[in-house]
């Protein structure tokens, strides 16, 4: 198997196959050694005891398991994911977004898959098809509904993500609340009944108002990471597209050297293009 890329490859077996045994599941819940990610509003908590951190495991007898999501097996027993506001010791709530860059892949992996199912669970609690209250199945990765039958599955959207090139520039984005000097790639979600290339074009012109020409896909790199698809675009050069950008106060635009995208920028622009790398290489 490649290897993976963020957010992906959290080490345990996942057990899906046993995951609709209720008794084994509460055998699981009743291990002595069953422990539980917490996961909040803010983000799941981590220890930051050391560098890189760790998830902030805790007993999940001292949770509150009635809800719990059942992940997998580890080497060490059971772990769940559990939603709550709190956790003991120096344990900290961060964004996924912050904790991916200070654990090893494997635990970022692991609190992705924790944040995101518990996310789904407090998201769809009703049906969609009926609208009664629906309940947790299958070790917490499905939801039934009671009143009409369904079945609802945690979902997965489709987005892309790409990079915007006006010769030898490229166009990158931020959102207000990010720290200081902390531009991406702009992405968005596939709508329905559209293709990628059409969704690529769409969501850069809703996130920095600048209308896009040859939308093209680079190919998945064929060693270091499991396939998953960049797309490129370029401007279309006019001095008023280069200037629009989506409004300051929740968004904005910039350009970056690619040699030097992890150093702060210079400018306070919000459309500025400076000069990008001269390789698309890798």
């Amino acid at each position: 198997m490649p290897p993976t890329n963020t957010f992906a490859g959290a080490a345990l077996d996942r057990a899906s196959a046993r995951r609709d045994d209720a008794a084994w599941v509460e055998k699981q819940r009743a291990h002595p050694n069953a422990r539980a990610i917490v996961v909040s509003a803010e983000g799941p908590f981590v220890d930051r005891a050391n560098d890189p951190c760790r998830p902030a495991y805790v007993p999940l007898a001292e949770t509150d398991a009635s809800e719990s999501v059942f992940l997998g097996l580890d080497a060490e027993g059971p772990v769940f994911a559990v939603a709550g506001d709190a956790v003991e010791g120096a344990r900290t709530a961060m964004s996924l977004r912050d904790a991916g860059a200070h654990m090893s892949q494997a635990d970022g992996a692991l609190l992705a898959y924790a944040t995101a199912v518990l996310g789904w669970h407090a998201n769809h609690r009703f049906c969609a098809r009926c609208g009664h209250a629906t309940e947790p199945t299958a070790a917490g990765h499905e939801r039934h509904c009671p009143n009409c039958g369904a079945t609802h599955h945690p979902r997965t959207d489709p987005v892309v993500i790409m990079l915007v090139e006006d010769g030898d520039r490229v166009l990158l984005g931020r959102q207000a609340r990010w720290p200081e000097g902390r531009y991406s790639a702009l992405a968005g979600f596939v709508e329905p009944g559209e293709s990628l290339e059409e969704a690529v074009a769409r969501e850069v012109a809703e996130e920095s108002g600048v209308q896009v020409t040859g939308v093209r896909a680079r190919p998945p790199r064929s060693r270091g990471r499991s396939p998953l698809r960049w797309w490129w675009a370029s401007t279309r050069a006019t001095p008023a597209a280069r200037r629009a950008c989506a409004t300051p106060s929740s968004r904005t635009s910039a350009g970056s050297p690619a040699r030097r995208l992890s150093r702060p920028y210079a400018g306070r622009a919000n459309c500025t293009f400076p000069r990008r790398w001269p390789s698309r290489a890798g």
